[in-house]
């Protein structure tokens, strides 16, 4: 795999298109492949499937606006037609709080352009917190 400015400028095309709050935009960016999944920051946010995601991008999205995502840190790796991209980014909030979060996509080109097929989305949360103890990692 190599390093993908073209993969990258659809992870972040994909952050304005959210953004801006279109829902079609961001439905549209979605492949239809059997496997598309979503896994998101709570409990509850496991969709697996367009129509499952597409569904819930049109219940949420309204909910969201006013929110822009922010693509601090970018990498994105492609090789053939499926790439993969890890960022570290922000939620910029309408009373102009941040709220930082780490993701993980996967990507395949369908027909010449990108579309997504997984997103992995965390908040960082201390292992002291998690688990109850300090676990070194470097």
């Amino acid at each position: 795999m190599t390093a993908s400015k073209e993969l990258k400028s659809a992870v972040r095309g994909f952050y304005e298109i959210f953004s801006s709050a279109d829902v079609d935009g961001v439905v549209a960016m979605w492949s239809k492949h059997k496997a598309a999944l979503v896994i998101g920051t709570a409990p509850e946010e496991w969709i697996s499937g367009y129509e499952a995601i597409a569904a819930m991008f049109k219940a949420s999205m309204p909910e969201m606006r006013g929110m822009r995502l922010v693509a601090d840190e970018v990498v994105a790796y492609a090789e053939e037609n499926v790439g993969w991209s890890a960022d570290r980014s922000h939620f910029a909030l309408p009373d102009g709080s941040e709220v930082p979060f780490r993701s993980t996509t996967v990507w395949r080109k369908e027909r010449g352009t990108w579309k997504l097929l997984h997103v992995h989305s965390s908040s960082g949360v201390p292992n002291e917190e998690l688990v109850g103890k300090a676990i070194p990692v470097r």
